[in-house]
């Protein structure tokens, strides 16, 4: 069974990651920028799992989850792990899933991302 993305990026054997400020910078990035182009993602992604194969030896996960002891110590603590939070935990993870789930999926395809209307 694949990890959690949140296990997968930065998590050591059966902990998770505690790189909360990436799921803010996604959600930072996807907010703001239009035009983010699917298949470049995707390959950026693929790079990254290849770069990674000792660690992620089931490759990808194909959804953006995080373990509900990871969500939950990132919320209580979210003020304070990003310092000057852009958006609060809840937004960042509804967006990170928005942008994510489709390039991990592989129904991204040729689409460009759309920041107004997170698609």
């Amino acid at each position: 069974m694949r990890g959690t993305l949140g296990r997968s990026i930065g998590g050591r054997g059966d902990t998770h990651s505690s790189r909360a400020r990436d799921l803010a910078d996604i959600a930072a990035i996807a907010l703001q920028v239009d035009g983010i182009d699917g298949n470049a993602v995707i390959d950026a992604l693929r790079r990254e799992g290849q770069r990674r194969s000792e660690t992620l030896p089931d490759g990808l996960p194909t959804t953006f989850e995080l373990e509900s002891d990871q969500a939950a110590d990132w919320s209580r603590r979210w003020t304070t792990l990003i310092r000057q939070p852009p958006v609060d935990f809840e937004q960042a993870l509804h967006v990170g899933r928005a942008f994510l789930d489709p390039v991990l999926n592989g129904t991204v395809g040729k689409h460009l991302w759309d920041a107004l209307d997170q698609t």
